[in-house]
């Protein structure tokens, strides 16, 4: 058991823990099925009171109530080493973008704080991320908990996406027609847990609705000196595509968007086989032109990563991307899913932010 590993290692536990025993735990009590407060009372509390580690615990009570707490000013987060968030990646969006929008944010999240995520939601991506790189951890809550215990700082790639009145800082992917219709149009049946994107996933592939548009990208074959900045925080950004001599542009109809940075875009879901959390790459799959069946079928080998192999799906890998949806054909009612959250409609760009961010591993 994960307890019996622990005694098994105690010396070397005990000396690694000592210097870093100061963790702010959110739990989303009513994420996904709604066992957020279960976990943390019967996995995680007993596992982070054995290694000695001194617990800031908040319960969110509102929606943005985690990102109200990062923000304030009183909170002093480089007194933590590591921020657990015992939710879905909702929550971790929340936390990481209100850090980001501190005066000191992005060099907390890039030199201080560790994020570790431990599953409690319908979308848990990062987390299964996480173990993936954690040696193919199996994914599980105590398997996560283990991980934010005995786990080291592990670089983790950002991006910053913006839309004509907002900028975000995503960890995980931006998805537009099927992938957006799927994912944030099943909202109400999140009592499923992450069942609920399948029971969705044959609805809006009946639909089979087209999307019309403009994808532009650097892609990283065509990158040149002449297209990096260093902003502010020392992190390596890409320019805006529009600006650069080199671009992939790709117009008209389109089933589905998918930018993806980690290896898992939800547990059960392989979208970046190849993927690593810190290889300052998107990973862009275009599909254009599909029959039902295919698209089918298409998601069920996402399970195993077989997607990729589709003769029909487009793989790019890019530095930046620019998405410009023809608002006067869908009429305005496209949907944008960034970490799985809804953000404004419109045109959107996106630039990796390399290493911008940190979790814990083994």
């Amino acid at each position: 058991s994960t307890f019996g590993i622990l005694n098994d290692n105690k010396t070397e536990f005990d000396n690694y823990t000592r210097i870093r025993r100061k963790y702010l735990v959110f739990v989303n009590p009513h994420s996904g099925p709604g066992n957020g407060v279960k976990n943390y009372e019967a996995v995680v509390k007993p596992m982070f009171e054995e290694a000695g580690i001194e617990i800031t615990l908040v319960i969110t009570q509102y929606a943005l109530h985690a990102k109200e707490y990062v923000q304030d000013p009183n909170c002093n987060l480089s007194l933590f080493s590591c921020i657990c968030i015992i939710s879905g990646d909702g929550l971790i969006f929340e936390v990481v973008n209100g850090i980001a929008q501190r005066s000191d944010g992005l060099k907390l999240l890039k030199e201080v704080l560790c994020i570790a995520p431990i599953p409690s939601g319908t979308g848990n991506g990062l987390a299964k991320s996480v173990l993936f790189a954690s040696n193919n951890e199996p994914y599980s809550a105590i398997n996560c908990a283990f991980v934010a215990v005995k786990g080291k700082p592990h670089p983790l790639d950002l991006s910053r996406v913006t839309t004509p009145n907002e900028t975000h800082y995503s960890f995980l992917s931006l998805g537009w027609g099927l992938i957006s219709d799927i994912d944030i149009l099943s909202e109400s049946l999140r009592c499923l847990g992450e069942a609920r994107l399948y029971a969705a996933a044959v609805y809006f592939i009946g639909a089979k609705r087209l999307y019309k548009g403009r994808l532009s990208m650097v892609l990283t074959t065509e990158v040149t000196d002449e297209a990096v900045n260093i902003d502010n925080d020392g992190i390596a950004i890409f320019k805006d595509p529009a600006t650069l001599r080199y671009r992939k542009v790709i117009t008209g109809d389109f089933l589905l968007v998918w930018v993806v940075q980690t290896s898992h875009a939800a547990s059960t879901m392989h979208s970046g086989p190849g993927v690593e959390l810190d290889d300052a790459i998107f990973t862009v799959y275009v599909v254009r032109n599909m029959s039902r069946f295919e698209l089918l079928q298409l998601l069920i080998d996402l399970d195993t990563g077989d997607h990729v192999k589709h003769e029909k799906v487009e793989t790019y890998k890019a530095l930046s991307y620019s998405l410009e949806p023809n608002t006067a054909e869908d009429n305005k009612t496209g949907i944008y899913s960034l970490d799985g959250e809804v953000i404004e409609y419109g045109p959107v760009q996106g630039v990796v932010l390399p290493h911008a961010m940190r979790v814990q591993t083994i």
